[in-house]
Order: structure tokens, then C-alpha cells, then sequence
């Protein structure tokens, strides 16, 4: 049974985008994202697999924010909840790459 952490990623106008990063080996990570909206329904499993959890969250952060900004064009990110802790990547790392105007929150 693999160990995963769950990631929200919360939007302005309120869109739920639930994904999750997964260690499948000593140096492999991959994520996974699902999310629905009255205009949008999407799931991705990431492949090849990254190196680092940080290079995970980091492409699964670009990876989001390049489908909001093509389907919800006046939405943006406004918050990132882990709800089961971080397991991989800490909140101090989430917001270093994510920078300073977003929340992020952890078992929120």
C-alpha cells in the first residue's frame, strides 16, 4: 500500500481540484489530479515520474494553474489545504514555490 498526500487546491470563484502525490520508489514520484466544476471535468495521472517531491508539486502546481488560466480565465488559485498532513512536501516547501499569495494550510 503506498503512502500519498492529499493536496486541495482551492480557487477564488470556488472550484475544488483534489490531487494527490504518491512515492512509488526511493527517487520516483507521481501526482494525481481530479476535479469537477459545472464547466470542467478532468483527471490526470502524471507519467514520467519526477525525481523529488518538490519537482512533483511544482509541475502538478504549474499543471493547474495552466488549466485554470485556460478554462476560468478571471480564476486563480486562493488556497492549497492538505488535509492528511505532508507526508513529502512540507508547507514551508509548498509556499516557496507557490510564493506568498497563496494560503496554504495543513488538516484544515
Amino acid at each position: 500500500m503506498s503512502i500519498i498526500q492529499d493536496i486541495e487546491f482551492k480557487t477564488q470563484n470556488g472550484i475544488i481540484i483534489k490531487s494527490y502525490i504518491e512515492q512509488i520508489s526511493k527517487s520516483e514520484f507521481n501526482y494525481h489530479i481530479h476535479a469537477d466544476s459545472e464547466k470542467e471535468t478532468f483527471y490526470l495521472e502524471h507519467q514520467p515520474f519526477e525525481d523529488s517531491s518538490n519537482d512533483a508539486f511544482n509541475k502538478l502546481f504549474l499543471f493547474i494553474n495552466k488549466v485554470i488560466s485556460s478554462t476560468f480565465p478571471n480564476d486563480k488559485i486562493l488556497k492549497i489545504n492538505n488535509p492528511c498532513n505532508c507526508e513529502y512536501i512540507s508547507k514551508i516547501e509548498q509556499a516557496e514555490i507557490c510564493g506568498n499569495s497563496i494560503s496554504i494550510t495543513v488538516n484544515n
